[in-house]
């Protein structure tokens, strides 16, 4: 049966289904959303948005109306607290007066002048309020509160640290800022009379962040952290037992000697400075990168840490690295070789000054140039082999209005001759292999770019002490030092995702000299404190926080040197020579029972035999750990080459096997 009005009615019938089904499915999703908050409101609990996501958590109160809310991760709202009127105490030493009183800015003037009337001569009273509070009212006498004289000391200190605050600058409470800064002082228009707070580096709450994973420490898990180490260019497991500092070598190649020491030289003079160390048996990772890589699953833990003689349960084991990535990694960050390098004169291959004098002399440097005298210019100087160094060229060539990279290898000629002497460091651009700028004469820069080159660049220290804008790259140094988390970026420096953002950074700051004057001024305030006790601050805080955890007493381990003057170090890590440049033969840098005349299980300490007590043949470092034998195989017999190894992560990794025979 057809026709057209039996086609329309069966299309009507359709639609009215239609309809009924969607009413039914509507119907559904308002009355599961409804008994779901009926549920949260009978359970006390409620959904809120926390960083993109829903998170269901107790029933938070609600806020005063216009009040800014700041949500916590399942945690109520924090709301703004009613702000309290201005209170002043005003004392009584005489017998007739009446009790003690609190002025309140904040009541009629009617009020005040009442009050104010009724004690007797010489009894105090309440003074005028200030400008601000006048304009709220008057004063009115109220009971005296214990304590509250300081709460509002310290209010009315922040308010006031708060209102030198312009669009062009940060709040001076949210800078750090030292009393002796060793630069200039460009803030012309800050009237304060208070001296600003001093600067202070607090690494308890870092150390512990960095600690965190580690809750307990077993010799297990040292033992793993020691194969793991094996992967590094240089690699060693020290050992802090009763004041005395003993070493034992996991990696020592020879194209890297000649900063062996600098790891142990830090830990030395921690130790010279600090002489309540707790006893430590850690491991600690001489190369550039981080290695105690996070497993992305069971398999990869596995790989990583489930190797033979590893019996740590598949944990990453803690271990020391000059960087760390907390994306990726979860090593802690211990300093640098720049930090002790060989010999106090900057006589190692890359003639690094050791921090202790490189920090007041680039202080020095850089307080000598006004900022308004600085040439307008993004300033690098290195060599530019690495990717993010070769972009950053690229740029500068493309943009010498704005950037110069000065490209040159420190072991090449040109490091020897001066671009400023020369008359080749006032323009932009790329120029390459002409002359070398040090750091001191950086500092003639109003802007200096830190890109790095494996993973980071250890001469971002040294760039914040010239009194100029710090723009760090920071797709080219993933890997961060220890320092790093005491700088905020917008405060400290300027960061930027790529180097094709200089160009953009130089000609914003540029029209805006006020912020980028005081970006520097922040960033040369907060590093001047971080002198050379700030850095072994660091190392006594991380080492007793990773003592706290270890669970089991250190022994001597069998193979291990003892250390008890930098001397030792050379003499051990020397291999050809070279090394005697650095010693000091005068037992200056020994611990107190390895100095000249103290008495050690042998012998006394002292001329002609200077430097502590080592034996070459105690802690000799063994053949398939001290020598690159691909490259010299004749000097460890029975050693040979077995190729890049299937664990090695990195290009400078190799594996050494023994010949079966």
């Amino acid at each position: 049966m057809g026709g057209p009005i039996a086609d329309e009615r069966r299309a009507a019938n359709k639609k009215r289904l239609l309809h009924i089904s969607l009413g039914f499915i509507v119907g559904l999703l308002v009355g599961g959303i409804g008994v779901g908050w009926l549920s949260q409101w009978a359970n006390g609990t409620d959904w809120r948005d926390v960083g993109g996501s829903l998170i269901r958590g107790p029933r938070c109160p609600r806020c005063p109306k216009g009040g800014e809310v700041r949500y916590v991760e399942k945690q109520c709202p924090v709301c703004p607290k009613t702000p309290e009127p201005e209170v002043r105490t005003v004392e009584n030493s005489e017998t007739d007066c009446p009790p003690v009183i609190e002025c309140r800015c904040d009541a009629p003037i009617a009020v005040a002048t009442g009050a104010a009337s009724s004690p007797a001569i010489g009894c105090p009273i309440c003074d005028p309020c200030p400008k601000g509070g006048a304009e709220q009212g008057g004063v009115e006498i109220v009971e005296s509160r214990p304590g509250k004289e300081a709460k509002v000391k310290m209010e009315a200190r922040l308010k006031a640290l708060e209102t030198t605050a312009t669009d062009d600058a940060p709040p001076a409470s949210a800078v750090n800022r030292s009393e002796s800064t060793g630069g200039s002082n460009n803030n012309d228009d800050d009237d304060d009379d208070d001296e600003p707070p001093p600067e202070i580096f607090d690494w308890s709450p870092f150390v512990y962040r960095a600690m965190f994973p580690y809750n307990k420490i077993s010799k297990a898990d040292v033992d793993t952290a020691e194969l793991v180490a094996g992967i590094s260019v240089n690699s060693f497991r020290a050992q802090i037992i009763g004041g005395r500092l003993f070493v034992k070598d996991i990696r020592a190649l020879e194209f890297a000697r000649d900063y062996a020491p600098s790891w142990k030289i830090t830990l030395l003079e921690t130790m010279r400075r600090r002489r309540d160390l707790p006893d430590v048996d850690a491991v600690f990772n001489e190369g550039d990168y981080p290695i105690v890589l996070l497993p992305n699953d069971g398999a990869h833990a596995q790989r990583l840490y489930g190797r033979e003689g590893m019996s740590n349960g598949q944990k990453p084991p803690p271990l020391f690295s000059p960087t760390t990535n907390v994306a990726t990694t979860r090593d802690v960050p211990f300093p640098d070789f720049s930090f002790s390098p060989p010999g106090v004169k900057g006589a190692d291959r890359l003639s690094t000054t050791r921090w202790s004098v490189a920090h007041g002399r680039l202080m020095e440097a850089g307080a000598k140039i006004p900022f308004a005298d600085k040439i307008p210019l993004a300033a690098f100087t290195g060599n530019t082999q690495a990717e993010p160094r070769q972009r950053l060229a690229e740029v500068a060539r493309s943009n010498p209005d704005s950037v110069f990279v000065n490209q040159v290898f420190k072991k090449s000629p040109t490091g020897e001759r001066s671009c400023v002497k020369l008359g080749l460091a006032d323009k932009g651009g790329l120029q390459e292999d002409k002359c070398a700028l040090s750091f001191e004469e950086m500092c003639r820069y109003r802007y200096l770019v830190n890109v790095g080159s494996n993973g980071y660049a250890n001469k971002l220290k040294s760039l914040f002490l010239c009194g100029s804008v710090v723009v760090n790259v920071e797709s080219s140094a993933p890997n961060k030092e220890f320092f790093e988390h005491q700088l905020l970026p917008g405060v400290h420096y300027v960061s930027v995702r790529d180097a094709s953002d200089v160009p953009r950074v130089v000609r914003e700051m540029e029209k805006n000299k006020s912020r980028a004057r005081s970006i520097a001024a922040a960033g040369t305030r907060r590093m001047a404190a971080f002198n050379a006790d700030a850095v072994y601050d660091y190392v006594a805080t991380a080492l007793t926080e990773y003592a706290s955890r270890m669970t089991f007493e250190p022994k001597r381990l069998p193979g291990s040197f003892e250390v008890s003057c930098e001397d030792d170090l050379y003499r051990h890590y020397d291999h050809d020579g070279g090394m005697a440049r650095f010693l000091t033969e005068d037992n200056s840098t020994c611990l107190d029972h390895a100095r000249e005349g103290a008495k050690t299980d042998e012998r006394p300490i002292g001329a002609p035999g200077w430097g502590g007590s080592y034996d070459p043949n105690e802690g000799a470092i063994p053949c398939e750990v001290a020598n690159d034998v691909k490259e010299v195989p004749d000097k460890c017999p029975g050693v040979r080459w077995a190729g890049w190894g299937e664990r090695c992560a990195r290009v400078e990794c190799a594996e050494w096997m023994p010949d079966e025979a």
